[in-house]
């Protein structure tokens, strides 16, 4: 029976702490019972008689191993929940919504199971809303199954009714957590071989079955619809690695049905706009996964900061005493922020150390019989940029630069881009980080590789070096340069691109428009490993040539654009 505590949820400069006391009359350290291994002693650093999450993760363990041996799901690992994973289990992990087990039931044992002496006994994960299938066929004997819940109810059981026929439970999860699958013999004393399998059923959850708050993205990104998003699934959607800890609650490297649902309540993005922004809403009740365990109330807002620039957070509400914390993208706490009179407001004044998406988990102060976040109600929380940040662009900027930039934050998001009628391929030429922004810095940086080409007497012409350290990234390309040049419409031009040393290099040719659409190629048009386009410009504006070599080819070369309709302009 597990001992009655208290517990505090504090906070300690700028991290989140849940202290245990025991309660007292406990006589201090429990005999631990036999059988258990030598970790559960060395992790117990408080000598409680359970491991907590923290003690866990601390003794250099492993997530997805604590949830193992936690088969209530409660964020503790007791000496009973050890004696009973240890005694006879396995894990079933479901990879693409699919598990299966082949081997044997043991000779039976002093230990029993309902009455039965021969079983083993499987883990699980289950996801909330979806349906699962778990079938158990033997050889040798009549096959029994079992199904626990999280709070060890029977949800189900099924027998197959003879050798070589499965014994079959249909079950939809109602809550996630870890569950038990028991196979026996439905005797309970014969041991033998068997098959187990679990299936994630289409339609029931993991395939396309209507859950409510569910975000419209989590469909879109988990492709092998296996109910959860993993960190891949994230990353090859577009998404950011920042963004995924906002909705992975309990840091597995996976978001749930559940935690998609319930971090899309709690939390909201709050955007920057000539340096200020502000949030107005109530705190939500939030969810007992670390690192906001204990807190029944409370917001996570995320933001983008810079590095190097000061910024002031305030949290205010008439209708609580505000108390709030900033992590940075580490995960870090680096500013704490409470109200020590009996005004409304708390204040964060910080320097940004690295740029990136920073969270502020807002919530109430506690009081002399309340914890932290047990009181909610409307609120505000602002941000404003004190110092550090020049609101002036760089020169040398792109006029389309400011038009994007929307939200006047310095930055452009492939949503920006894609809104201003962009297209994709162009951003990845700008992104040369592949962070899915757009940096002045990494613009600035594209745009001084290109070097302008102008016309005397109806000739232009540029002589350069195709190297390692062209790193241009254009149509999976980095080796080149980029040139520009302003064609006017209605007249015809010849861009020659040729290696300086005969067959150095295979020369290759792109053209593009001042939209940025890609008129024209060429890798041999001039002949002899020479490349060659002839194009009438459309309109009048600055046009992109790219030069660079078929394969990883450099060397020197030159590069001519002639007007041809010109008289000396050869037509």
């Amino acid at each position: 029976m597990r001992r009655s505590r208290t517990v505090l949820l504090v906070f300690l400069g700028t991290s989140l702490l849940t202290l245990s006391t025991p309660s007292k009359g406990a006589g201090g350290a429990r005999a631990l019972p036999k059988g258990l291994p030598r970790w559960f002693e060395a992790l117990d650093k408080n000598q409680d008689g359970e491991i907590s999450l923290r003690e866990w993760l601390q003794g250099g363990k492993k997530l997805d191993d604590f949830r193992e041996y936690d088969l209530n799901d409660d964020g503790l690992i007791t000496a009973d929940e050890v004696l009973r994973v240890l005694g006879n289990g396995s894990q079933l992990k479901l990879q693409k919504g699919k598990a299966k087990y082949d081997g044997a039931i043991d000779p039976p044992t002093k230990e029993q199971f309902r009455s039965k002496r021969a079983f083993k006994i499987f883990t699980v994960t289950l996801q909330q809303g979806m349906t699962y299938q778990f079938e158990m066929v033997s050889p040798e004997f009549f096959a029994f199954l079992y199904l626990e819940g999280p709070d060890g109810a029977i949800l189900g059981r099924a027998d197959s009714g003879g050798n070589n026929q499965k014994a079959r439970i249909e079950h939809r999860a109602e809550k996630s957590g870890t569950y038990r699958v028991i196979a026996t013999s439905q005797g309970g004393f014969r041991p033998g071989p068997f098959s187990l399998s679990a299936t994630v059923l289409p339609g029931g959850g993991g395939g396309g079955a209507v859950v409510k708050g569910l975000p419209p993205w989590f469909r879109q990104l988990d492709k092998d619809e296996d109910g959860q998003v993993s960190l891949r699934e994230w990353q090859q959607g577009g998404k950011k690695p920042a963004e995924f800890r906002g909705f992975d609650l309990n840091d597995d490297g996976f978001i749930t049905l559940e935690e998609a649902v319930r971090a899309s309540k709690i939390q909201a993005h709050l955007t920057l706009k000539q340096g200020r922004g502000k949030f107005d809403g109530v705190l939500e009740e939030g969810v007992n996964e670390e690192p906001f365990r204990g807190i029944k109330f409370l917001k996570v807002l995320t933001v983008e900061l810079k590095a190097g620039v000061t910024y002031q957070f305030d949290h205010t509400s008439k209708a609580f005493k505000p108390l709030f914390v900033v992590q940075d993208p580490d995960n870090q706490g680096v500013g704490f922020g409470f109200n020590q009179n009996k005004g409304p407001s708390a204040r964060i004044v910080h320097q940004a150390a690295k740029t990136g998406t920073y969270r502020i988990i807002a919530t109430s102060q506690g009081g002399p019989k309340n914890p932290p976040g047990s009181s909610t109600g409307s609120f505000s929380l602002s941000v404003r940029v004190l110092a550090g940040l020049n609101n002036t662009l760089p020169r040398g900027l792109p006029p389309w630069f400011e038009t994007l930039d929307k939200d006047q934050n310095r930055e452009i998001s492939l949503r920006e881009w894609l809104e201003g009628g962009k297209k994709l391929d162009e951003f990845r030429d700008y992104d040369l980080n592949d962070d899915g922004l757009l940096t002045t810095e990494e613009v600035l940086r594209v745009v001084e590789k290109a070097s302008l080409l102008k016309f005397v007497k109806g000739l232009a012409s540029y002589k350069g070096t195709i190297d390692a350290g062209g790193e241009i990234n254009y149509q999976g390309k980095k080796l080149g340069k980029i040139l520009t040049i302003k064609l006017e419409a209605g007249k015809t031009y010849q861009i020659d691109h040729m290696s300086r040393v005969k067959r150095q290099f295979d020369a290759f040719l792109y053209l593009e428009g001042p939209d940025r659409t890609m008129l024209a190629q060429d890798d041999d048009g001039g002949g002899d490993l020479n490349s060659r386009i002839v194009h009438r410009a459309a309109v009048t504006g600055t046009y992109r040539i790219i030069a660079t070599s078929l394969g990883q080819g450099m060397g020197a070369f030159n590069l001519t654009v002639r007007l041809l309709d010109e008289p000396g302009g050869g037509r």
